[in-house]
């Protein structure tokens, strides 16, 4: 154990340990996503925002889904409900954008073998990622995908 710290320790020929430049790289890195891939997600959402808005209905807790009016399938209900959190984080509404299937299953009122269903196939088709078990969210790169299937399921 003692001589695997001692390598993780050992000083290069720059005199710079490689413990102090993983650091150094990971604090660049995070600089990097901050500078160049936050302002594109908000890019994305001010994008969306317009088709959003005619689908999409976000309360003051920070639970999302269909605009009310809208008749949809129950697959598109749950993206609703995906789609809007994002929104939803964004705001700050909400603390993330991931969504549980007991919200799924309150907020949409459909019954849980539904949410179920329609999260597994949403999965299966890469719409949406496990964060863990019973926690899904929706990339922002996965939006504008959404929105489509959202709107050819409008009635």
């Amino acid at each position: 154990m003692r001589a695997n710290l001692w390598a993780q320790r050992q000083v290069s020929d720059d005199g710079q340990s490689s413990e102090r430049r993983t650091r150094k790289s990971d604090a660049e890195m995070r600089e990097w996503v901050r500078a160049n891939k936050v302002a594109e997600q908000a890019s994305i959402l001010r994008e969306m925002r317009d088709r959003v808005a005619k689908v999409v209905s976000i309360s003051g807790d920070g639970s999302a889904g269909p605009r009310l009016g809208l008749s949809l399938p129950a697959r598109q209900m749950v993206l609703c409900s995906y789609v809007g959190k994002q929104y939803a984080a964004a705001a700050g509404l909400a603390t993330d954008a991931t969504v549980e299937n007991r919200e799924l299953v309150d907020g949409l009122g459909l019954p849980k073998g539904t949410v179920g269903r329609c999260v597994k196939e949403l999965r299966d088709v890469r719409l949406i990622q496990v964060m863990e078990e019973g926690r899904h969210v929706l990339p922002i790169s996965n939006i504008e995908r959404a929105l489509k299937e959202i709107e050819l399921g409008i009635q």
